[in-house]
């Protein structure tokens, strides 16, 4: 039962390694990292990346913030999350916007930023929107400090789990979940 022993062992070495303290290391890093405009040093890198928005405070109601982020005519873009609403938290003077991954971070976040209301291409356009300006945010990034001995599919797999576990730690206001 070759299967068996191997998801024993992967068990016992995921949760040995993705521990909360891994997640709040990552988080800090994605805190220490943030900027203004998109990193142009990260084309080909593996990571998580973070869009906070720099708002003084938080929306009044989840109904405003999703009247506010449901403009007519913008298509394929992440819905906004009720249940984070509640439990999205200030950080250093902005809140957690939306938490994605990436294998070339610089490009998807600029899509993030540039693509038009009706791009295939799931992101926020928020070049494109009206109730939200491009210097209302900031980007934080964590880069996964692996070099390129490992396979692509490892380091999608780690930087996916790290994905998820920071968007259960941030709780952002737009995306999945």
């Amino acid at each position: 039962m070759k299967i068996n022993n191997f998801a024993t062992q992967f068990e016992t070495v995921f949760k040995d390694t993705f521990t909360d303290e891994l997640v709040e290391n990552v988080i800090e890093t994605i805190l220490k990292n943030k900027v203004d405009s998109v990193p142009s040093n990260l084309k080909l890198e593996f990571g998580i990346y973070v869009f906070f928005l720099k708002q003084k405070d938080k929306f009044h109601s989840f109904k405003e913030l999703e009247e506010k982020w449901n403009e007519e005519g913008i298509l394929k873009t992440p819905n906004a999350i009720n249940i984070n609403f509640e439990n999205n938290k200030e950080l250093n003077g902005s809140y957690s916007f939306y938490v994605g991954k990436s294998e070339k971070l610089s490009k998807r976040i600029n899509e993030h930023l540039t693509h038009h209301n009706n791009h295939a291409t799931y992101g926020l356009k928020l070049a494109n929107r009206k109730n939200f300006n491009l210097h209302d945010f900031e980007i934080g990034y964590w880069v996964l400090p692996l070099d390129n001995s490992f396979s692509k599919e490892i380091k999608q797999f780690i930087i996916t789990t790290l994905e998820q576990k920071v968007r259960e730690k941030l709780n952002p206001l737009i995306g999945k979940k």
